[in-house]
């Protein structure tokens, strides 16, 4: 391999490890110096990683281009007025740099004809999360060999030392009598994402090889362990995918057998997710989750076009908005933070995008498109990831695919 294909792929791995950091991951969330250093250096890496490739290669600048310089400009016209107007932290600048750099990463991949090439790497690095969270979730749960090293002090949704085992899992949730698989997260929905993304991106994307496969296999297990509804429905929407891109390329007869069968299939898991669903909504988690819609409506009525700042709703207890008691928000759903936080200056094309690159999957045949939009979509209501390295990834990610001037040949060569 040569000199300059080894160094790249070196930055490949520290920007999705960067990714990854900062996906409310235990690490940052207990350590406000870690999070720091994560804001720090993650924009001057990709800053030399863009700097590099434009230096091995001929890029010309297109229409796409400015697109993503222009949207970057979008979101920092709203930064600014939400520090001006709202007494936003002026922190909050490095949101529109951070989306610039990773439009900038994507758009010099796809230069490259290497679309998903920061994507293996990042699958990589989780799935070496999810084995060892399995191997600790088991010696601890399970057989009970192993007792916590340390414990550390955790800054999520309330105060509280929570059991570390050499810096390598946590366990922040427990599910009577046991400890849901929280990995190096913050809480077993936040694993939950970060498996169910890694999954998506293999089983979408990569899942060529035997080793590809073996991956699934260890994301699922490690999800399965989270006892996460989240991951559950996941795993089960992405398994019917499979299923469903089978049988297409099957001869008529053969497919019209798996059709049959995949609608009989849908059926019976439309049933399973809804009871769900239906028990989960009676849970705690469940209730809380409806009540930050409910908070996240409130607080957008407020202001409705430019919102209320950044993380207006997140603080702990009551949220107040211009006298008026609106209840906390943004803590167990994007779309719930994005609508209050931001209103529709940013939730408006956001979703535009998204559903117009549904659309054009749709138009064309492009399943693989298809079903991450909807994943994300998914996860955009049911996860809190508005902020992170890992939301605007995969948000530019997908809509720089529906506006890439790629040839179709191109698009299959490089996304399968």
């Amino acid at each position: 391999m040569k000199p300059k294909k080894i160094f790249l792929n070196l930055l490949n791995y520290c920007i999705a490890s960067f990714i990854l950091l900062n996906a409310n991951t235990v690490y940052i969330h207990s350590n406000p110096k870690v999070y720091q250093i994560c804001q720090m250096i993650f924009p001057i890496i990709c800053l030399f990683f863009i700097f590099i490739s434009f230096c091995f290669n001929d890029f010309k600048i297109d229409y796409m281009f400015f697109f993503g310089i222009g949207v970057s400009l979008y979101i920092l016209m709203w930064v600014l007025y939400q520090i001006a107007f709202l007494g936003g932290n002026r922190t909050s600048l490095l949101i529109p740099i951070n989306f610039c750099l990773i439009f900038l990463l994507i758009w010099t991949q796809i230069k490259k004809n290497n679309l998903i090439q920061l994507t293996n790497t990042y699958v990589n690095l989780v799935v070496i999360v999810a084995a060892i969270s399995i191997v600790f979730w088991l010696l601890t749960n399970i057989f009970h060999k192993l007792i916590p090293s340390n414990y550390v002090l955790l800054y999520w949704g309330y105060e509280r030392f929570i059991p570390n085992y050499h810096n390598l899992y946590f366990e922040t949730q427990q599910w009577g009598n046991i400890f849901r698989n929280t990995a190096i997260f913050t809480e077993a929905p936040m694993a939950a994402l970060n498996f169910l993304v890694a999954l998506a991106f293999n089983m979408i994307f990569l899942n060529k090889t035997k080793l590809a496969k073996f991956k699934s296999f260890i994301l699922i297990i490690a999800g399965l362990m989270t006892i996460s509804t989240t991951m559950y429905i996941g795993i089960l929407a992405l398994l019917i995918y499979r299923f469903f891109e089978k049988t297409a390329r099957a001869n008529k007869y053969i497919s019209l057998i798996k059709f049959i069968f995949i609608i009989i299939l849908f059926v019976i898991s439309a049933v399973i997710v809804n009871s769900l669903i239906n028990s989960k909504l009676q849970t705690g988690s469940g209730i809380d989750r409806s009540s930050d819609y409910i908070n996240g409506i409130n607080a957008w009525i407020n202001h409705p076009i430019m919102g209320n700042g950044l993380n207006a709703g997140i603080n702990e207890g009551t949220t107040i908005i211009n006298g008026e008691v609106i209840g906390h928000y943004g803590f167990s759903s994007s779309f719930s933070q994005l609508l209050g936080d931001s209103g529709l200056f940013l939730v408006v094309p956001i979703f535009l995008s998204i559903l117009e690159t549904i659309r054009k999957s749709i138009f064309i045949k492009e399943w693989k498109i298809l079903i991450l939009s909807i994943l994300f979509m998914y996860l955009v209501f049911v996860s809190i990831f508005t902020t992170t390295y890992l939301f605007m990834y995969l948000l530019i990610f997908i809509v720089m695919w529906n506006f890439s001037d790629i040839s179709e040949l191109n698009r299959k060569a490089h996304l399968e």
